[in-house]
């Protein structure tokens, strides 16, 4: 299995709701339709209300994304990135990056995500580059081992969490990035009161993601979650 994530960038001008609205009610139908291969399909569509408080820190800012999509194939030849609601995109203005990614679940307590309704809660989803100097091997293995054990102890409220690690940019000029993760709490009190552990959690984790990433090119935006085809374990 593998899995493809576009992220979607909005052309000044296109109003994010009405753009959504198209989206869900046509866009989807038109990729299930025109990706006969899809074993998964999910959609990050981006929650224009900001995170307060904001937990992230200063080395985060604002992501230009305002839709990420998840696309799962039983393998490459599967993918056909010129089918579906590509057209629509283009003549849109809407700008596509494209990654072949390795998807690692480290955990998943949220009950309630089910086919064609919204997902409970919210997602964080947070994008990251290696610092300069570090090896994509040794960011990887900081990141999927060192990191993830430190966000299941520091991280509480914290109900699924993923990784996703680059492995290929599918279009040329995309963004160099390392990994793409997923936070998902199921309520904002989960996000209010468990994102940290205790007062130490957050110069803990401040200390681990300076320590790897490049801080100029670490981004993240808040969105909510569609399933319109439950992915195969």
């Amino acid at each position: 299995m593998i899995k493809i994530i576009n992220s979607l960038r909005l052309p000044p001008g296109l109003i994010t709701r009405e753009f959504f609205k198209t989206y869900l009610d046509e866009h989807v139908q038109l990729i299930l339709a025109g990706q006969p291969g899809l074993k998964g399909f999910i959609s990050n569509l981006v929650d224009e209300q900001e995170l307060s408080p904001d937990y992230m820190g200063p080395g985060f800012h604002r992501s230009p994304y305002d839709l990420l999509i998840s696309l799962h194939f039983e393998n490459i030849e599967a993918y056909q990135p010129q089918r579906g609601a590509q057209g629509e995109w283009e003549k849109s203005g809407v700008v596509t990056d494209s990654y072949i990614v390795e998807e690692v679940e480290h955990w998943d307590n949220l009950p309630g995500r089910s086919v064609n309704i919204k997902s409970p809660g919210f997602k964080i989803i947070p994008f990251s580059c290696r610092k300069p100097g570090i090896s994509k091997t040794d960011f990887n293995d900081h990141y999927r081992n060192v990191h993830s054990a430190l966000a299941r102890k520091h991280h509480p409220g914290i109900a699924r969490y993923v990784q996703n690690f680059v492995l290929e940019k599918i279009n040329s000029d995309a963004p160099d990035l390392d990994a793409i993760a997923e936070l998902h709490f199921a309520s904002f009190a989960e996000y209010r009161d468990g994102f940290y552990a205790n007062t130490e959690s957050p110069k803990i984790i401040g200390r681990d993601v300076v320590s790897q990433g490049d801080t100029s090119k670490m981004h993240y935006f808040k969105a909510v979650e569609w399933i319109h085809k439950q992915p195969f374990k």
